[in-house]
């Protein structure tokens, strides 16, 4: 899944398209900033290309959280609140089914079928984390609750959610966007924090993603994105998820200053994630696919591996708005 550079089509989006086979896109603020006209222009360019191209429609995705994350914002959509706003209102639960109507209405009257939300990480009984307004608050339960409610709202409207970031990094207290935090919880603990997520699988949540955070309790040499203890063992083996798996953005500095792009993707590929996230530049997405065609012919990734990815990910795609079809743009 990657990013676009502007509030058009670009050069290096349309190579990846036509020559490489793309269909995933992620959208930010910069795509955003000539409002609604203007971005359901470029959901259908990309549509039109894609189809064209022989693809699938494509998946569009943003993070439509709420409060400091909310891509599709003022002016030119209506605000949301946070989520640690939405959980200490009057009336929570209606405050958070409130927040995924909203994101639905706004992402898709825009063409845009994924919404990287929610934030399911337990906020720190200390709330000096990173991640403070993002969370539904300190609680397990509340946080599964309110968790439940926002998957069911938006995967009813035909938006698929992710939760994230998965197991946990509500006690991480520097930012995976500039380093490679880690977390020394014991094992129990963080199995706890993961709790959220288990409802969010038994709500029928269509997607996951993980985090660049080292969590020393459940596999002290790999970040979340790497780890088959994580990613297999536990969230899909002993959890029961069977959606997609994302990584987070592989050009963050938590992958970056460790390990070459094309080796991260690899590893997080083996790991158990079907897409892999690349948000900004197109020379980073031709890295990694030529680093994903050499590990195939070296059989590190068989056709089987790939084949559970794509069943997965068109399993998605059966599931939500029909980016291109004339009930959503």
């Amino acid at each position: 899944m990657t990013g676009l550079p502007g509030t058009d089509l670009d050069d290096d989006t349309l190579s990846l398209i036509e020559n490489n086979g793309i269909s995933n896109f992620i959208l930010f603020r910069r795509n955003a900033c000539r409002g609604q006209a203007a971005l359901t222009a470029l959901v259908k360019k990309l549509c039109r290309v894609c189809i064209g191209a022989g693809l699938p429609e494509p998946i569009i995705a943003t993070d439509q959280e709420g409060g400091e994350v909310q891509r599709l914002g003022p002016p030119h959509w209506q605000a949301i609140p946070s989520n640690r706003a939405a959980t200490v209102a009057d009336a929570p639960e209606t405050s958070v089914a409130r927040q995924a109507e909203t994101a639905a209405e706004i992402l898709s009257s825009s063409g845009i079928n994924m919404n990287l939300a929610p934030v399911l990480d337990i906020a720190s009984p200390d709330m000096d984390a990173f991640l403070e307004n993002r969370c539904y608050g300190t609680d397990p339960a509340c946080v599964s609750r309110a968790g439940d409610i926002y998957i069911r709202t938006i995967q009813a409207r035909g938006i698929a959610a992710a939760a994230k970031h998965f197991p946990g990094i509500g006690r991480v207290k520097s930012d995976p966007h500039y380093n490679r935090p880690v977390v020394t919880c014991p094992p129990e603990i963080l199995l706890q924090e993961t709790a959220p997520f288990q409802t969010g699988i038994s709500s029928g949540v269509m997607a996951v993603m993980t985090s660049h955070v080292i969590f020393t309790g459940l596999d002290p040499h790999h970040p979340a994105t790497f780890s088959r203890i994580i990613a297999r063992d536990l969230l899909r083996r002993s959890m029961g998820f069977k959606g997609v798996l994302f990584t987070d953005d592989l050009e963050m500095a938590g992958i970056a200053l460790y390990d070459h792009i094309g080796d991260a993707a690899v590893k997080a590929f083996v790991a158990g994630h079907d897409i892999l996230l690349i948000c900004h530049r197109a020379s980073k997405v031709r890295e990694v696919l030529e680093a994903l065609d050499t590990a195939r012919r070296q059989g590190i990734l068989t056709d089987g591996m790939i084949q559970r990815s794509l069943d997965r990910i068109g399993r998605l795609r059966k599931n939500i708005n029909k980016t291109c079809g004339q009930q959503t743009i």
